[in-house]
């Protein structure tokens, strides 16, 4: 019986950088980094005694087509303005307030 080899030039994803000639190790390689680029991503924030809240992220983003989800431990109400590349600002109806907020960005 004689084996075949599977090509390995074929191209998968160029937009993910995933071009033509790659041995399929590095073409996977770019389809892991692809994948925990678009992972959630989460942390937690205090109000310090304000009413607005800046979260920036560790690593930039390449947009702002992000979503984020959040949760408050206070009675009161929180929103998400200005998403930037870099992160985005929690609001609260609290002049004052000193909520923690549980958020997530996903893609």
């Amino acid at each position: 019986m004689k084996l075949s080899k599977a090509p390995i030039d074929t191209a998968l994803a160029p937009e993910l950088g995933i071009i033509r000639s790659k041995p399929w190790f590095l073409w996977l390689g770019a389809l892991v980094r692809a994948v925990n680029d678009a992972s959630p991503l989460n942390g937690s924030a205090t109000f310090a005694s304000s009413n607005t809240l800046t979260v920036t992220f560790d690593k930039q983003e390449p947009d702002t087509d992000y979503r984020v989800t959040i949760s408050v431990n206070a009675n009161e109400t929180v929103w998400v303005t200005n998403k930037a590349k870099t992160g985005f600002t929690l609001n609260s109806s609290k002049t004052n307030s000193t909520a923690t907020v549980d958020w997530m960005r996903a893609r």
